[in-house]
């Protein structure tokens, strides 16, 4: 029977919320990782809207987010604390890098948007160690690096309120990335230069480029591209702080 919504949870969980008649909750408590449950998950879902939760989660207002999804059909409806997407932009994209990575491949290929200032889930509480945001990730380099080629191709053929949600998003994981891969240098965990390659590919999508310079607010960015990212313990402390929210 068809859904309003599939609700993924990224990540190995031991229990979920009841499940309401509209709507199904696709999760594991089996150690698997991002890819693995997500990818399964899609192909399950018979859900006209799937949401990605990046953890385990409780629902505040179930009813008024299954009335709100039966009643539109937006390709994206924003919520307070929740994005969903229809199912159907899922089709032939495999999930590998991590929830808000995943979320951004996925809307570029929308086409309206709605919003809502409905919370449909609890607000979270969950420890910063519980942020993927928070920790570098090649995979989510590789799938950040994709969208952003996408972006270019596809930008300008997307709706006014589309586009502008679609920047927002992802100058938003640009941010955590920048932070999380700066940190990682410094560790020596990769070298200077695989973010100096991903910070130039970033020129060809002008837009984002500059916009980062003010949206990066845990430290002059314009400075750190000067330096090619070797950051100082100072600023390795406000980087930290700053994933740690």
């Amino acid at each position: 029977m068809k859904k309003a919504v599939s609700i993924i949870v990224c990540r190995s969980v031991s229990e979920v919320p009841p499940e309401p008649d509209e709507a199904e909750i696709l999760y594991t408590e089996e150690n698997r990782g991002f890819a693995e449950i997500v990818q399964n998950a899609i192909k399950q879902a018979k859900g006209k809207y799937v949401i990605l939760c990046g953890q385990a989660f409780e629902f505040e207002d179930c009813v008024g987010l299954i009335n709100k999804l039966s009643a539109s059909n937006a390709d994206i409806i924003v919520f307070d604390g929740a994005t969903a997407l229809k199912t159907a932009l899922f089709k032939g994209f495999l999930p590998d890098g991590d929830k808000s990575t995943a979320e951004i491949s996925v809307l570029l290929s929308a086409k309206s948007i709605e919003k809502s200032n409905i919370r449909p889930f609890a607000a979270e509480k969950k420890a910063s160690a519980d942020n993927d945001r928070a920790v570098y990730s090649e995979k989510v380099q590789s799938e950040l690096s994709a969208a952003l080629k996408e972006f270019k191709k596809c930008k300008s053929k997307l709706a006014k309120d589309v586009y502008t949600f679609a920047v927002d998003t992802i100058c938003n994981r640009l941010t955590y990335f920048y932070a999380s891969a700066m940190l990682a240098v410094r560790n020596k965990q990769i070298p200077a230069g695989v973010l100096t390659d991903f910070d130039i590919a970033l020129k060809e999508n002008v837009v984002l480029y500059l916009a980062m310079d003010k949206r990066f607010t845990p430290a002059n960015l314009g400075k750190l591209r000067k330096k090619n990212f070797e950051i100082s313990f100072l600023t390795a402390k406000k980087l930290e702080k700053f994933l740690k929210k």
